[in-house]
């Protein structure tokens, strides 16, 4: 079992004598004789008290003391258990230590309350609290901020006898006196708080307890105190301070139904000092202070609720928003200041004039589970009828007001410190953000929006509520929008199965409003729910069909509100020859639906689309778009030789002319051909899979049968041929190639084909490899080992069929068109650039031109700052360059100079008539062809 020891620490605060000072204060800082503060060990019945009724103040325990008790040796410990006796008068404190015995010395020391100590490291460096929040007892100050320490009791082994201990105390003690405070009937004080501008009255101070009186240090101070009372001669605790002159102070006294604030400042050559141990004494005089509503700080977004009163404040200025200016936009702030003290504001009733008003508002809170409101302004002040809910429109920086709720009206609300963030979050628009703005002109102050989150401190603001008040929220009107009587909701030919959202109707209103919604046609289901309305509609087979929908809103003891809009359903598309559809007129009513091989792809989005039958009768159509509204040119993938389906209406004043920037034609879906291999058979011989497949997008019957009625088959070349429809869009072809003793690649070119009447078309190529000892001409060069000096190569591009020319250049390397037959180069032309290669010791390679202006040229990287290549007759290592080659053939080559535009490249972002060049290496890389002679 763990054996433990107790520590006994008795109290004999009889014997502790202390020197304490008295300073009455009464409008001007008087000073005071010194009084000495004698604490007696008497036998009070209540808790902490201080007896007033003398010159000297007199001090006694009570029955519910709390204690911490801290045991010093090589490390610190906190007792693990204390407890409290009231005998004759005295504490008898009872401190519970583990044993920890053998060490060199202990030192004990006694905080009071328990609630003061915080943490330590050490007795010398210990963590102490004196709360801003105070319940006065009874004639006395709150115990639980009398905080006190005791003199350290050393031993050098843990005690177990009784230690007489004496208390300092670090609080200094205030009884301050309200004076000529003119209270209306009924009404009684409830909380003063005393504030003193930029002086540490409260919070956690860092304390060596070994003297804890002569000195510590403030780590998060507090500069006021608050006192829960309903007396007017209030008695509170403060950390040791002193308030000179010119020091300003505030006084807010709280009653059931009103704030009073008084501030002041220390007059010249005197001073306020709150001193450790002590008592001050001094008055406040009232008289004169009117009355305000209670305004309180906000510091917790918790602390909102649905019928609460609000008014926001500037963070660093004493500004309230006030009332609209004269052309409605609103608000000004007002032009006079009110008071901010602690966390109350006050604003004096006196400047309650309609440029100086405060305006309120009553918080509407839609959903209990969001921090988020609505914020009714219902004030009728000095003939202002300016009523109704704050409202952001987002695309500038002027609230305004607006009689119905909707999202613009709907405000997020965050509190972080005392700052509130108020946020219209669900609006479109950027200016969301409630902030202050300030000018020196007070006709320019204002209150409005701005487009970013405030960082800036001068435009911070602050909610304030009025305390004990609940707003009253009007019904609100319920305001729906729906299209106007001359447009429709449209909805496709398909209908819907399951509930679709109509957006174009939106529901504005907060309340118990009931909505009805009915519609007069037996295809069509209209619905209401959560603030949306759905539809269901049945597939449309016909022609285009109407309905109009009409919303009504009732409410007990409202008067009933009601809304129409139409509703159209496209009729089904007809299907059309391509003979029938260049016969038709413009007819925007009309809707066709197409089918056909796709022959030409416009270069631009709005171009035509040129489409063929079977027959190769042709039509054409422009803009067309997916049916959710992109262009098909650029986001489906398409082809010349796709199977197309679309439905389109004869718009344009040309017949046959489907579609224009109104009536886009709409796809609908496609279908094609792809087909891969498994790859080139070796030189020996050997099998190569194709495998073909229909690729089909969107709503477009695709076919499942594939023939390749058009692979002819060379036996010279394949030794066996197997082909295999699935009969599910899928095939597969299989070529065995005998041996290849020729010097050259050799090649079986397949064509297969889907679809009837109408058929697409895929071609693909199997490939048999050279042998390598047979090579002759260009090939591509597939490794890096492969080239050797003295070899001659072409410079390629990967991506295009151009090479570098033997045109000049000043810059950069022109190119010319190259025919590439598989990893082959067929008839080079004479205008292409042959390079002999060089390599150095180290491995280095540089290109040398053969042929017109570049001939005896090495081309090399000339620039750290524009891509440049050019020719020169010397060569050093901006034209020595290192070479990586993939199993494509992609070439990463890299200039080994001083010069850092190093990459050879060509400019992939030209299709046309691409330049080599060096660069930073965000181009196309380059390939090589060597020549096998």
């Amino acid at each position: 079992m763990k054996r433990t020891m107790k520590t006994w620490a008795l109290v004999a605060v009889a014997a502790m004598g202390l020197t304490a000072c008295q300073n009455d204060f009464e409008e001007q800082v008087e000073a005071k004789d010194s009084v000495v503060v004698t604490f007696v060990a008497d036998s009070a019945e209540s808790r902490t008290t201080v007896d007033t009724s003398g010159d000297t103040p007199l001090f006694a325990w009570g029955e519910n003391e709390t204690f911490a008790v801290l045991e010093q040796t090589d490390a610190l410990a906190a007792a693990t258990s204390v407890t409290y006796n009231n005998v004759d008068g005295k504490a008898n404190i009872t401190a519970e230590f583990p044993i920890n015995s053998g060490k060199g010395a202990y030192s004990y020391v006694t905080v009071y309350p328990a609630s003061g100590y915080v943490s330590a490291e050490s007795i010398d460096a210990a963590t102490l609290t004196l709360p801003a929040e105070q319940k006065m007892a009874n004639g006395s100050y709150d115990p639980n901020a009398d905080l006190m320490v005791s003199e350290v009791k050393t031993a050098t082994v843990q005690p177990t006898e009784a230690q007489m201990v004496g208390f300092h105390r670090i609080a200094a003690v205030v009884e301050m006196t309200i004076k000529n405070l003119a209270l209306t009937d009924g009404e009684t004080v409830e909380k003063v708080e005393f504030i003193a501008d930029g002086k540490a009255l409260a919070g956690t101070i860092t304390a060596n307890l070994t003297a804890p009186y002569d000195g510590f240090e403030v780590k998060a101070g507090v500069s006021s105190v608050s006192v829960a009372t309903t007396s007017n001669k209030v008695y509170f605790t403060v950390l040791p301070t002193k308030l000179n002159a010119d020091d300003t102070y505030s006084v807010a006294v709280v009653t059931n139904k009103h704030l009073y604030i008084k501030q002041g400042a220390i007059p010249a050559e005197q001073s306020l000092a709150f001193e450790s141990g002590k008592v001050t004494r001094f008055g406040v005089n009232m008289a004169g202070v009117a009355p305000s509503k209670k305004w309180v700080l906000v510091k917790e977004v918790s602390d909102l609720k649905q019928g609460d009163v609000v008014t926001i404040a500037a963070k660093n200025y004493n500004y309230v928003i006030g009332k609209p200016n004269a052309t409605s936009v609103y608000p000004l702030a007002s032009q006079t200041e009110a008071i901010k003290v602690g966390n109350y504001l006050y604003h004096n009733p006196a400047d309650a004039t309609a440029d100086h008003m405060l305006q309120s508002y009553t918080l509407m809170q839609r959903d209990e589970n969001r921090n988020a409101f609505d914020f009714y302004n219902g004030v009728d002040f000095e003939g202002d009828t300016s009523v109704g809910f704050a409202w952001a429109n987002g695309s500038n920086n002027t609230p305004k007001l607006q009689d119905f709720c909707d999202k613009n009206t709907l405000f997020d609300v965050s509190i972080a410190d005392g700052v509130a963030t108020i946020t219209a979050s669900e609006i479109s628009g950027s200016y969301k953000y409630w902030r202050y703005y300030h000018s020196t002109y007070a006709t320019s102050r204002k209150f409005d929006l701005t487009n970013s989150e405030i960082t800036n401190d001068a435009n911070k603001i602050l909610l304030y509520k009025l305390e004990g008040a609940v707003g009253d929220i009007p019904v609100v009107k319920a305001t729906i929008t729906v299209p106007d009587s001359d447009e429709s909701v449209v909805i496709a030919e398909e209908g819907a199965a399951e509930a679709t959202a109509i957006d174009a109707v939106v529901f504005n209103y907060v309340g118990d409003w009931n909505i009805e919604v009915n519609d007069n046609a037996d295809w069509l289901g209209v619905t209401y729910e959560d603030g949306k309305l759905y539809y269901t509609a049945e597939v449309n087979t016909g022609a285009k069909r109407d309905a109009t929908v009409t919303i009504t809103a009732s409410m007990e003891g409202q008067e009933s509100l009601t809304w129409s809009f139409n509703l159209s359903q496209k009729g089904a598309p007809q299907e059309i020859s391509f003979v029938d559809f260049a016969k038709k007129g413009k007819d925007v009513d009309a809707v066709y639906k197409l089918t056909g091989i796709i022959t030409e792809i416009p270069s631009s989005t709005s171009g035509k689309w040129k489409l063929a039958d079977e027959n190769g009768n042709t039509a054409q159509v422009q803009y067309l778009k997916t049916e959710a509204g992109a262009y098909v040119k650029g986001n489906v993938d398409v082809k010349v030789g796709d199977v197309i389906s679309l439905t389109t209406v004869v718009a344009g004043t040309t017949v046959g002319l489907g579609g224009n920037s109104t009536y886009p034609a709409i796809y609908k879906g496609h279908y094609s051909l792809a087909a891969t291999t498994s790859g080139s058979v070796p030189y020996e011989g050997g099998e190569v899979t194709v495998n073909v497949n229909v690729v089909k997008n969107g709503h477009i019957n695709a076919p499942t049968a594939i023939s390749d009625a058009e692979v002819v088959i060379d036996t010279n070349i394949i030794t066996n041929y197997t082909f295999t429809d699935n009969g599910d869009g899928t095939a597969v072809a299989v070529l065995t190639f005998g041996d290849n003793s020729t010097a050259g690649m050799r090649e079986v070119e397949l064509t297969f084909a889907a679809g009837s009447p109408l058929v697409t078309k895929v071609t693909i190529t199997a490939t048999q490899d050279v042998n390598p000892a047979l090579k002759k001409g260009w090939w591509l060069v597939t490794d890096v080992n492969d080239l050797e000096a003295g070899d001659k190569v072409i410079i390629a591009a990967t991506g295009l069929d151009f090479a570098i020319s033997t045109e000049t250049n000043t810059n950069t390397r022109k190119s010319k068109p190259i025919t590439k037959n598989g990893a082959s180069l067929q008839d080079v032309a004479d205008n292409i650039q042959q390079y002999a290669l060089e390599i150095d010791a180290n491995g280095l390679y540089s290109f040398k031109g053969t042929l017109g202006s570049d001939a005896d040229r090495y081309i090399y990287a000339s620039s750290s700052s524009s891509n440049y290549m050019k020719v020169s007759t010397t060569l050093d290592d901006n034209g020595k360059f290192t070479i990586a080659i993939d199993s494509d053939g992609a070439a990463t080559v890299i200039a080994q100079g001083s010069n850092t535009r190093n990459h050879m490249q060509y400019n992939n972002k030209s299709t046309s008539a691409p330049n080599f060049y060096c660069t930073d290496g965000s181009f196309g890389d380059v390939c090589f062809y060597k020549l096998y002679e």
